[in-house]
């Protein structure tokens, strides 16, 4: 029993791969605790994603999770903080300080950022450097956590309202085009109710199967229930650079 327990284990256990936690188009996926925001992220960067072509800069991008998106993309380069830690979480193709990105002025024709905003101690030095690797009109598209636990302890600093960010890429010479809610308020309590459970509960079967009914409950009851978004579980931004001057 141990044996066929540890098959079934082995075969669902989507950590090991991590294109089920951000391309959620498998039933797989239903059985990440994270499913319910991530469906909606990779639903928003793939509509989004034509328009963002030539040079892209994707800022803290791990292992590149959505670069298959960017089709338009001419060259798609990922930059990350030059650690020791989450080595296994990455593959970027150059690395900076902490303060300085290893670009030319007006480099890059778009610019993507992923969940990495609240991890930047520095977040209002680190937006003036992407506006100063991008070209004029150059946009950039950004996710970010708002109402999600600690994570990735101890580099979790900072979690913006939307009226802040527009407020912080105002002041670092970017237009705001849109921002959208990453979950409804509804989905955000299913996906902090998948997330305590997978984190508290030790039977990898219960975790996974917890997860897929409540992920499945959430996506059927969203269609029913009255549509609130004041508590989301984060934001999704497009963004312009400014021209000189304005």
């Amino acid at each position: 029993m141990k044996k066929i327990y540890k098959k079934l284990i082995n075969k669902l256990y989507y950590y090991k791969d991590e294109k089920y936690i951000f391309i959620t188009r498998t039933w797989k996926a239903l059985l990440n605790e994270c499913y319910l925001v991530r469906r909606n992220l990779y639903n928003f960067i793939k509509h989004n994603s034509e328009s963002f072509d030539g040079k892209i800069l994707d800022f803290g991008c791990g292992k590149k999770p959505y670069s298959e998106l960017f089709k338009n993309s001419a060259e798609y380069i990922g930059l990350d903080f030059e650690t020791k830690d989450f080595e296994f979480e990455r593959n970027a193709d150059y690395y900076y300080d902490g303060k300085t990105f290893p670009f030319k002025d007006s480099e890059f024709d778009n610019v993507v950022s992923f969940q990495v905003l609240e991890h930047i101690p520095n977040p209002e030095r680190i937006l003036f450097e992407i506006n100063r690797v991008l070209k004029e009109n150059g946009k950039l598209l950004l996710t970010y956590d708002f109402a999600f636990p600690e994570h990735f302890e101890p580099y979790d600093y900072y979690r913006f309202t939307q009226f802040k960010i527009k407020e912080l890429l105002k002041d670092t010479g970017f237009e705001v085009l849109s921002i959208t809610p990453s979950t409804s308020t509804f989905e955000n309590i299913c996906l902090q109710l998948n997330y305590y459970l997978s984190k508290h509960c030790k039977f990898h079967l219960l975790r996974f199967f917890s997860n897929f009914f409540i992920n499945l409950f959430s996506i059927i009851l969203i269609k029913i229930l009255p549509k609130d978004y004041s508590f989301p579980e984060g934001y999704m931004v497009i963004a312009i650079k400014q021209k000189s001057g304005e």
